[in-house]
């Protein structure tokens, strides 16, 4: 199998200036890749694993991670350069 390799935060905002990072920079480990579209570029994270960061670095249980996820990180609009996220099946 071929494994993406981890984009560290400083070469992501070299290589793709307007694409924008969530913070705190912990959610850098939520990661998955960089999604290109028609007239831009896109940061693109894991919902689950933000969720689970959400648990265990800010100590939230499951259902307040998933709340705070849906209104304060996939609810926020940032502008064209927003990161998207992948729900996994």
């Amino acid at each position: 199998t071929c494994a993406l390799p981890i984009l560290k935060r400083a070469e992501i905002a070299e290589s793709y200036p307007d694409a924008l990072l969530l913070d705190p920079e912990y959610f850098d480990d939520a990661i998955v890749g960089i999604i290109h579209d028609f007239n831009r570029t896109a940061v693109c994270y894991s919902e689950s694993k933000i969720i689970e960061l959400l648990m265990s670095e800010d100590k939230m249980d499951y259902d307040e991670a998933v709340e705070y996820y849906q209104y304060n990180i996939l609810g926020a609009w940032m502008g064209d350069w927003s990161p998207m996220y992948l729900e996994t099946l």
